[in-house]
C-alpha cells in the first residue's frame, strides 16, 4: 500500500506501509470531543486497568469536559475506559506488530523534512489524524494528551494546567514555542511519544540522536523505565486551538 500523510509542517508525504486489518471485537463507543472524538472500549466483563496514569488520565478527559463545560463524572469514566485482559493483550500485540513500526516511519518521513524536537503537538497531531485514515483507527483509537513527562527524576517542561490554559487562551503565536509536551495515549494507557527522545537529545540531555527506526518511545506506567508521563489534559483539538489551520491525512 502506498501511504500519504500529513506532516507537521503542514505537506503532503508518501511512503510505503502495508497495515494489516486486523480488528479488535466491536466494543467501541465514541465520546469526547467535538470533531475529533476519542474512543474508549465498554467491558464486557468489565475488568478495571488501572496505574496511576489510568488514574490521572481519567482525571485529565474530565478536565476537557470541564473546560468544554460538559456535566461528567469520574466514576463513570472510569467504568467506560475499563478494558478486560484480553482487550489489553490484543491491543499490545498489534501496537507491538503494526503501530509501533508505523510510527517510526511516519517520525522518519518528518525527520527527513526538518528537526522534530520541540514539535510534539504538530507531530502528534499530523500522526494521529494520518492514522485515522488506515483500517485501525477504530482498533486502536489515539488520544492527544498535554502534560508532564520526567526523565530520570528530572521534569523537562514542568507543565501546569495554568499553563495549559494559558497556551490555549493565548492562540497561535509564530514567534512563540508552545511550552508544553504532547503525546499520544491508547485505550490500554500505552503512551506513543514521537518526539521526546530527539528532544532530549537537543537539550543535552542524552548522548547520542537517537536513529531511524528508533526514535518513538513507547511507556507504560507498569514497566520500570527512566521516563514517567503525567497527563493533564486529554483533548484531541489542541493543535486546532493553538496553530493556525487544520492537519488531515488521507491514505491511497
Amino acid at each position: 500500500m502506498r501511504f500519504c500523510g500529513i506532516l507537521p509542517d503542514g505537506t503532503l508525504g508518501s511512503w510505503n506501509s502495508d497495515l494489516c486489518n486486523n480488528a479488535l471485537p466491536n466494543r467501541v463507543i465514541r465520546f469526547v470531543g467535538i470533531r475529533n472524538p476519542l474512543m474508549l472500549y465498554l467491558p464486557y466483563p468489565m475488568s478495571l486497568f488501572c496505574s496511576p496514569y489510568h488514574f490521572a488520565f481519567i482525571d485529565a478527559v474530565s478536565y476537557y469536559y470541564q473546560r468544554e463545560g460538559i456535566p461528567t463524572d469520574s466514576d463513570d469514566l472510569a467504568k467506560k475506559m475499563a478494558l478486560d485482559a484480553d482487550s489489553i493483550k490484543q491491543i499490545r500485540k498489534m501496537t507491538a506488530s503494526t503501530l509501533l513500526p508505523f510510527a517510526e516511519i511516519y517520525t522518519s518521513a518528518c525527520a527527513e523534512r526538518g528537526p522534530i524536537e520541540h514539535s510534539c503537538h504538530a507531530i502528534s497531531h499530523g500522526f494521529a489524524e494520518t492514522f485515522l485514515n488506515t483500517t485501525l483507527k477504530e482498533s486502536l483509537p489515539l488520544a492527544i494528551t498535554i502534560g508532564n513527562v520526567w526523565f530520570k527524576g528530572a521534569n523537562i517542561y514542568g507543565v501546569t494546567r495554568d499553563k495549559v490554559d494559558a497556551v490555549i487562551r493565548h492562540g497561535f503565536d509564530a514567534s512563540k514555542t508552545i511550552d508544553v509536551h504532547v503525546w499520544l495515549t491508547l485505550s490500554d494507557m500505552t503512551v506513543i511519544d514521537l518526539s521526546i527522545l530527539s528532544t532530549l537529545h537537543s537539550l543535552g540531555l542524552t548522548d547520542s540522536e537517537p536513529p531511524a527506526g528508533n526514535r518513538v518511545m513507547l511507556w507504560r506506567d507498569e514497566v520500570r523505565s527512566d521516563f514517567k508521563y503525567e497527563p493533564l489534559l486529554v483533548d484531541n483539538d489542541f493543535y486546532s486551538k493553538v496553530e493556525r489551520g487544520l492537519v488531515f491525512g488521507v491514505v491511497s
